[in-house]
């Protein structure tokens, strides 16, 4: 069908298509040029391309684009599912592929090598049909594209279209605009409405491109186009975008006229050069440096180009064969967690100037109260709302990182650091979500990286000759340091008989309960992503994961420390999984965040699988308790899937759901390749051939390790209002504002007055020593001297009479 006899362009019928989904999240291959003006990058899964983002690495414009292949007469394949695939880098360095899709009676094969256009943003496939010459000559080869633009599949529009004399086919949503086209020219296009008109039902029908609609507007649309195979059997797809119809086309048309081959090489040169100064870190490994090498290109792929020093969290969308237009975000965000996790571990490969542009874009995206959202879109926007003291944590320790490297050069993150700092101490120690962004409380790696950023901070502060500073942001992170046990260790564990005292997961605390439960023996954990019908509440104390594990990283508790160890019984007793490619862990007992366990996709409940990311999380404690790790180094490569990727969970079951493609070890359905679980890779390699723990912080360690932190302090502030105070003690009231403590401890039979002293980070602070033969309570209110205003309310605090024994340093 082409234009009717009125010159009127033919609509495609089935509008608007069938629901869109996004595609498989576990991708064997993320691919992009490494010069920033080629703003495009590309996935692979199932032999296939599959999201292809632009401008901006947290925007995909495509859902997939893949091959369909026939004779015309008497078989229809799609790439994707009928043919057999093969995946391998084009060079070491490289991230473009090669990819084999073969027919399984070995009739014929496509060998596609894919890359991005080294300084524009067109992907190139260049393409070469190989096999029975006299079979060959009666296939026909056809470019299906489904656009997905500006994030989502619905109210995407398609037409044929014509530039410098060549059939291309384009797509447009707000504002972006994508081109298809081939250097050897398309004989036949179509635009369609998916599953209704597209050219997959056409063909499928067939075996013929008998609808060449000219478009198909407003819906989730899909556009074909017949190769032109008459002057050879290689040709180049190319996939370009703009912001704007005359800017997609020039771009592709101006990619296509140069050969591959150049492409191709550029490519890969520049891959070269960004990777020439890069540490070897080979002979540690157990793959010759294969997986390091992956996962150092991948940390420096996934940095966008538009908004330097940005690194998400991966380029894919979790389950994305089961999400449609509402699921926005995926993986394609940044979470300060993530992104500090991954600039680290650029720095372990000797890179600077990549994690001092991340430190710079971050300070840049902090919120005015110093703290940071959950995550955000690259441009700063953000997206979830939760509270996560540790992402407002990680920051600091980039910057003091970055800082005792000298490589901070002008950039002075002094600012960024005291503000991040002075939110911790108004905020914590309660954090709304930790690191498995679900529960609120005390949490043993929350705090374990609160205290390691304050010790930092502090340090920051003192180089700057602001000791009283320093002194107050050391005092609070000895406050923390001296409650982890009694805030995050049960002594009623019953998980594993013998070990009651054990680290848990978290102690549930609300952030608005200013007078919390404090005893780590108490209280019922929600798990929110539980299947229906089943129990989703448990009691904290027999909840555990291995986050305790980040104390010992950073270095505020020894590795080899009793408690630890037998936390790590517990742990492996109730998370452990043994893998055929070895030990792997769960996040937590009765956790749901995982993929059914008929292979179904996760849809707000599931159940949890093991984490490679937490093999090398082992790995590092192992080698810092000074034991060997050689295994764990292999287990995590051999995690790592085709192409090389690392996925966020393997299926934990030995029971294989192979309909589902579940098997044993390999990737559950989440997101691959997972950023975080690379870089942990990396750090582990630089760990083993340094010889120490590379995030361990060696102020933290100074302070903590030898014992000389102060452990007399108690704090009481209005969101944290301690309700007991022990003889020997310093009972520190802290608030926001200046004010004058009016206080007793005799019960009014006398009074004292205290101004607050000021610090630089908008704290104020005034301390009571609490003394030997004091047994009344402290009471007090405070005197706003700012608004000149009385609180209005007296508060009370209980003298424990059993002596601490900790002195100050």
């Amino acid at each position: 069908m082409a234009a009717n006899g009125t010159g009127q362009l033919q609509e495609a019928f089935g509008r608007p298509g069938m629901p869109p989904r996004w595609t498989s999240s576990s991708k064997e291959g993320v691919g992009t040029a490494y010069s920033t003006s080629s703003r495009v990058w590309f996935t692979i899964s199932h032999g296939i391309l599959n999201e292809i983002y632009f401008p901006t690495i947290d925007h995909p414009q495509t859902r997939d684009m893949q091959f369909l292949i026939t004779d015309g007469e008497s078989f229809f394949h799609e790439e994707r599912r009928d043919l057999d695939h093969e995946i391998e880098c084009i060079e070491a360095d490289a991230l473009g592929y090669r990819l084999t899709s073969s027919d399984s009676d070995r009739r014929y094969r496509l060998v596609k090598e894919i890359i991005s256009d080294p300084h524009q943003s067109c992907v190139l496939i260049n393409t070469r049909l190989e096999g029975n010459p006299e079979f060959l000559k009666k296939l026909r080869i056809y470019a299906l594209l489904a656009p997905h633009l500006e994030v989502g599949g619905y109210g995407n529009s398609a037409r044929r279209f014509k530039t410098a004399g060549q059939n291309v086919l384009i797509a447009w949503k707000a504002g972006k605009f994508l081109a298809m086209g081939a250097n050897v020219g398309f004989n036949k296009t179509s635009c369609g409405y998916v599953g209704h008109s597209d050219g997959w039902q056409d063909l499928h029908k067939d075996f013929q491109l008998d609808w060449e609609f000219d478009k198909a507007e407003d819906g989730n649309v899909a556009v074909i186009g017949e190769v032109n195979l008459t002057g050879g059997r290689e040709f180049t797809v190319g996939i370009a975008f703009g912001d704007s119809l005359h800017g997609a086309v020039t771009v592709l048309e101006q990619s296509l006229a140069t050969p591959f081959a150049e492409h191709r090489e550029r490519f890969v040169d520049q891959w070269h050069r960004a990777c020439s100064r890069m540490k070897k870190l080979d002979t540690v490994s157990s793959d010759k440096g294969t997986l390091y090498r992956t996962s150092r290109n991948l940390l420096l792929a996934h940095e966008d180009k538009t908004f330097a020093g940005a690194l998400i969290a991966s380029a894919s969308i979790p389950w994305g064969n089961s999400k449609g237009d509402e699921d926005v975000g995926g993986y394609h965000l940044v979470w300060t967690r993530d992104m500090v996790n991954s600039a680290l571990a650029l720095l372990a490969c000797d890179d600077t100037a990549t994690p001092l542009r991340a430190l710079v874009y971050l300070a840049c995206c902090q919120q005015a109260d110093g703290g940071f959202a959950q995550n955000f879109w690259i441009d700063g926007t953000p997206h979830w709302q939760g509270i996560q003291l540790d992402e407002v944590a990680f920051p600091i320790l980039l910057a003091w990182h970055l800082w005792k490297k000298d490589a901070v050069r002008d950039f002075d993150p002094y600012s960024m650091v005291r503000s991040a700092a002075a939110y911790l101490v108004r905020h914590g120690p309660v954090t709304q979500q930790e690191r498995w962004e679900e529960d609120s409380g005390y949490s043993p790696s929350t705090l374990a990286v609160s205290i390691a950023a304050l010790i930092c901070a502090a340090d920051f502060a003192g180089a700057r000759g602001k000791q009283d500073d320093a002194s107050f942001l050391q005092d609070y992170a000895d406050f923390l340091e001296s409650h982890v046990e009694s805030w995050t260790v049960t002594t009623e564990g019953s998980l594993v008989p013998g070990i009651n005292r054990h680290y848990i997961r978290i102690h549930p605390a609300a952030i608005g309960d200013a007078s919390p439960d404090e005893d780590p023996n108490h209280g019922l954990l929600s798990i929110h992503n539980r299947p229906p019908r089943l129990p989703w509440q448990f009691p904290a104390k027999d909840i555990t994961d291995g986050g305790f594990l980040e104390l010992v990283r950073y270095g505020v508790r020894k590795p080899g420390d009793p408690l630890v160890e037998d936390s790590l019984r517990v742990v492996d007793a109730v998370l452990k999984v043994n893998t055929p490619f070895g030990p792997c862990w769960h996040r937590y007992n009765h956790d749901g965040y995982g993929t059914h366990a008929d292979g179904g996709p996760f849809e707000g409940w599931g159940q949890g699988r093991a984490w490679p990311l937490l093999t090398g999380e082992r790995a590092h404690y192992e080698f810092a308790a000074g034991r060997d790790v050689r295994k764990l180094i292999r287990t995590m490569e051999q995690f790592a899937f085709t192409g090389r990727m690392l996925p966020e969970q393997v299926w934990d079951s030995p029971d294989d759901v192979k309909s589902a493609g579940m098997y044993f070890g390999k990737p559950a359905g989440s997101a691959m390749p997972l950023m975080w679980a690379h870089a942990e890779y990396v750090k582990l390699l630089r760990s083993v051939a340094d010889g120490d723990v590379f995030d361990l912080i060696p102020v933290v360690a100074e302070r903590y390790l030898k014992k000389r932190g102060r452990k007399d302090l108690e704090v009481w502030k209005p969101t944290r209002q301690v309700r007991e105070v022990t003889v020997g003690q310093v009972l520190r009231i802290q608030a926001p504002e200046s004010f004058r403590l009016h206080w007793t401890n005799d019960g009014w039979v006398s009074a004292s007055d205290t101004l607050s002293t000021s610090t630089e980070i908008g704290i104020e602070f005034a301390d009571i020593a609490i003394h030997g033969n004091q047994s009344a309570p402290v009471q007090f209110t405070l005197f706003w001297t700012g608004s000149n205003r009385w609180e209005g309310h007296d508060y009370e605090v209980r003298i424990n009479q059993k002596h601490t024994s900790a002195v100050a340093a």
